[in-house]
Parts: structure tokens; sequence; C-alpha cells
């Protein structure tokens, strides 16, 4: 991890600190107040949020303002209180804090919110991570993200937890020691350890190894095509193939993280049948045959009927129809009719396949198309019904428009 706090763009910008007191957060304000010295006050702003959670919450508010004068920066206070109903506190919590985060930003024109994240902290929840087998879109903690719309930096993932106390110590500097971070029957409080050199560089080599594979996944799925051939679905590995549904449905759909990966599950179940099949997730479908998947917004309806009276363009939710000259139909005039194949339809025409339905099967109509391909009709007769592959190769003036 580089050391953002000597990058030149970071000193030039305006932050707004998230400062509960503890000892992370003093040791990042230290080293913010050693780095911008008697500017401090124009580049740092403290943001604390008092969640009501702990009887010891004087002791940090104390802590909080002990810093806030001894710099004389501004503080911006946010009071919030928990109920069950909002559900777990510790994501109700991180949902506050950062939309606090950025609309303060926002308001005063900040450039970005700090983080006193360390290498710990990453360390763990990339062990979390792994023991929960997610899926995350970053292993360990980003350097920076964007959350609710506002930067989001940690500038401290290349500091140690030990290091961060033997700083604090070596200076006597006071800061508030919050005891739930002891408490062991958390799983992330029982992960935590003091861990060895060699085993935080396995770990850096591990999370850096697991986010150079994502990021290549991710450029692959960018490039691929509205259709996603089963020949490359099933080339992937376990983990590629959910991670491709969870890039996918992120893609089509409007869903919360805890609904994505319950519809990743019943996807991946779905599509390990190559045959034609729908299923429905929220506002699309997936449509599945033998080769194949896409999402898809599904059709309202397939019927429809036009009365071709002349040359024009004439349209269907399905299908754009350019007609010039009834010929370019096997019709020897105009006026005639296309509707949608209906079940029982006879082609009055030359074809040994006088039953559309079985027609459309043999021609390998994909599914999804066969209640609304078009059929033409003269004087109530089935005179003609296009042969796909003319359709596909530009031969019959007719374009899909959907999916």
């Amino acid at each position: 991890m580089r050391d953002l706090l000597s990058d030149e763009s970071f000193l030039r910008r305006r932050h707004l600190l998230a400062f509960s007191g503890g000892p992370d957060s003093v040791y990042l304000l230290e080293r913010l107040a050693a780095l911008y010295q008697e500017d401090l006050p124009r580049h740092v702003e403290l943001a604390y949020v008092d969640y009501h959670d702990s009887p010891f919450v004087e002791e940090e508010e104390r802590i909080v303002l002990h810093y806030q004068r001894r710099y004389g920066l501004s503080l911006h206070r946010k009071d919030v209180r928990y109920v069950e109903e909002k559900g777990n506190f510790e994501d109700w919590a991180r949902q506050e804090r950062y939309r606090f985060f950025a609309e303060i930003c926002s308001r005063l024109f900040l450039d970005d919110v700090l983080t006193a994240h360390h290498q710990d902290d990453a360390i763990e929840t990339y062990l979390l991570q792994k023991e929960r087998n997610n899926l995350p879109r970053r292993y360990g903690l980003a350097e920076e993200s964007r959350i609710f719309g506002v930067l989001v930096v940690r500038p401290l993932l290349f500091v140690t937890k030990e290091a961060i106390y033997r700083f604090l110590k070596e200076r006597s500097l006071p800061f508030y020691e919050d005891c739930t971070n002891h408490d062991d029957h958390t799983r992330r409080n029982g992960l935590r350890r003091p861990w060895t050199t060699q085993e935080r560089e396995r770990f850096e080599r591990e999370i850096d190894f697991r986010n150079g594979e994502v990021d290549r996944l991710s450029s692959q799925f960018a490039t691929l095509s509205k259709t996603i051939p089963f020949s490359f679905y099933d080339s992937l590995t376990e983990e590629g193939r959910k991670r491709l549904l969870f890039f996918l449905l992120q893609k089509e759909e409007k869903l919360s993280v805890e609904k994505r990966e319950a519809k990743a599950r019943e996807v991946h179940e779905f599509l390990k049948r190559h045959e034609n099949g729908v299923l429905k997730i929220e506002q699309k479908n997936i449509y599945r045959t033998k080769n194949s998947f896409f999402f898809s917004y599904p059709l309202t309806s397939n019927e429809y009927e036009l009365d071709v009276t002349g040359p024009g363009v004439y349209q269907t939710p399905l299908f754009r129809l350019e007609v010039h000259r009834p010929e370019e139909f096997r019709l020897s005039s105009f006026p005639f009719v296309v509707r949608n194949a209906r079940k029982g339809d006879q082609v009055e025409s030359g074809l040994l396949t006088k039953d559309v339905s079985l027609f459309l099967r043999r021609q390998k109509v994909p599914f999804y198309y066969r209640e609304g391909y078009p059929v033409f009709l003269k004087e109530g007769k089935i005179l003609f019904v296009p042969f796909y592959s003319d359709v596909r190769d530009g031969k019959v003036p007719l374009t899909f428009l959907w999916p």
C-alpha cells in the first residue's frame, strides 16, 4: 500500500475527517497536523456521530472536544438513536454516518472524507470475506471508494494497529478505547490478533492476487454482448460464473446487495439446464436457450395484426417491417395482413411443412419469438412465413427490435 499522505494531490485537498476520538482517528489527526501544521484548520474539519449506544459516550465526547479545541477545528456533530426496526446496527450506523458525511461535503464543498481504517482492518475484512465466501468487488479495503457520491479515502492502510498504539504511547496522547473492540463474541474481534510480518506479507499477496482476478474478470465481462453463450459461461470457474451473475444483475436490475445475492443463487441454478426457459427476476426476465441466455424486459403482448395497404414502415414491439413491394414477401399485390403466428395456423404455400408451429421449430426460430413470429395473409389465407435464416441474413426487410 502506498502512503497517500505524501501524495501531492492529497495535500491540496480540503478534508472531512471521520473522528471518534478512538486511537485510529487520533493517530490520523496527528499525522494530518504534522502534515499541514498551521494550515490544518483550512484543510481539515471533523465529523462526529454520537449513536448513544454506550454508557461511556461522555468520555468519547470529551476526547473529541479535546482535539477539536487543541487544533481549533470545525466540528460537525450528529446525534442518532438506533431502534431494532431499522435492521442490523452496524449496517444502520454505517448508512447514518456516511449520509451525514456526504451532506457536509456537498454543503461545504469539501473534497473527500478521511477514515482511519488501517492494515489490520483490511486483513480482518479479507478474512471475513473468505470465511463467508463473499464475492466482493474489492477484497480487503480499497484506498479510495465512493459512498453516497462522496470520495472516501483510507490513507492508513499501510499502517499496523501496533504502530498506531506505539505512536500514541510515545507521545502520551489521550484517546477513547471502545470496550466492544475486545468483545470476542463478534466474529471480526475473534479474528483479531497481532499478525507476524510474514503473515501480513502473505495476506497482502493474497489480497492483491484476488483483486487482480476480480479486475480481470470485470474487464472481460464489460466487453460481453447482451446474449451470453453457454460456451463462455461454462468455461468460467464456479466463482467466475457467480461473479458474472453478480455483474449482470447489478447492470440489469436495481437490487439491494442481499436481494442480488439471493437472485444470483436462483439464476445459477436456473442456468444449469441448457434448454428453453424463462425466469422472472424483478423488472426483467432471464431467457435461456440451449446455447445462450440474456436479460430483457418481457414483451407485454405478442398479439398484433397489421393492415399493409402500401409501401411504408410497419412496426410492432417485436419487429420493424420495411415494405417496398409485395413481391418481397412472395405476394402478388397490396393490401395484405401481417399478424402473429397462432396455434393451428396452416400455410397455403408450397412449403413441405404446412403446420406453422412445426415449421418454426424446424427453422430453429428461438422460442421467445415464436408466439409473435409474423405470418403474411391475403384474403384470409397464410401465403408466406419468412425463413428465420433469411431474416437473420437480411434477405427479408424485417428487423427484430426485441430483446
